[in-house]
C-alpha cells in the first residue's frame, strides 16, 4: 500500500471511499509491505468493506503503545544501571498507598 500526499489532499493507494479527501488532522506515511501481507490486507479489506488504511492504522495503534512501553522501560533500566535513577521496593510502594497485605 502506498499513501501519497499532494498538498492538503491525501490520495490513498487503495480503493476505499476515502480515495481523495481533505483532512487537516491526518498526515501521510509511505511504507513497503511484503506482498504476502499486502494480499492478506487486500483480502480483509474486500471482505469487510473497510479500507486497507483502516486496518493498517488499527495495527499500528494496537502495537504502538506496547513499543513505547518497551523502549521507555529499556531507557529507564539503563538509567538505573548507570546510577541516574533509583528504584523503590514494592513493600514501600504498597505501604505508601495503603495496600499492605
Amino acid at each position: 500500500m502506498s499513501v501519497t500526499s499532494y498538498g492538503k489532499i491525501n490520495k490513498l493507494g487503495d480503493s476505499s471511499p476515502e480515495q481523495t479527501r481533505f483532512d487537516p488532522d491526518r498526515g501521510c506515511c509511505r511504507c513497503h509491505i511484503q506482498n504476502e501481507i499486502l494480499v492478506r490486507l487486500d483480502r480483509l479489506a474486500k471482505r469487510t468493506g473497510r479500507s486497507k488504511t483502516f486496518y493498517v492504522t488499527e495495527a499500528i495503534l494496537d502495537h504502538l503503545e506496547d513499543l513505547e512501553d518497551a523502549y521507555l522501560a529499556e531507557r529507564e533500566l539503563a538509567a538505573i544501571r548507570a546510577g541516574r535513577s533509583t528504584t523503590t521496593p514494592l513493600a514501600d510502594v504498597m505501604k505508601r498507598y495503603g495496600m499492605e497485605s
